[in-house]
């Protein structure tokens, strides 16, 4: 073996590892996930209809969720100032 075979071999194994770990991420951020597409969800700025869940935080600690999706007025009704926005798992409010 020869220092560009073990460069190579090298990286393939670090490229390996980083999918493997997203995927276990995506797994971990999921499966503590209760809220699915079309649930409304409120945080310290309003509510959201969910229309897309994607995962965050993977370099920084434990995987969460975001939600993306329309943002509700107090009355229910799609805001036209700013209609979607992004919601935190981290920021949800109890219901």
């Amino acid at each position: 073996m020869d220092i560009k075979e073990y460069e190579s071999r090298k990286n393939e194994l670090h490229k390996e590892f980083s999918r493997r770990k997203s995927e276990l991420d995506k797994e971990y951020a999921l499966s503590n996930d209760t809220v699915k597409i079309g649930d409304t969800v409120t945080d310290h700025i309003g509510s959201i209809v969910v229309e897309s869940i994607a995962v965050y935080g993977i370099m920084i600690g434990e995987p969460r969720c975001t939600y993306y999706g329309k943002n509700l007025l107090k009355s229910g009704k799609q805001s036209k100032r700013d209609p979607h926005r992004t919601v935190y798992q981290t920021n949800i409010k109890p219901t």
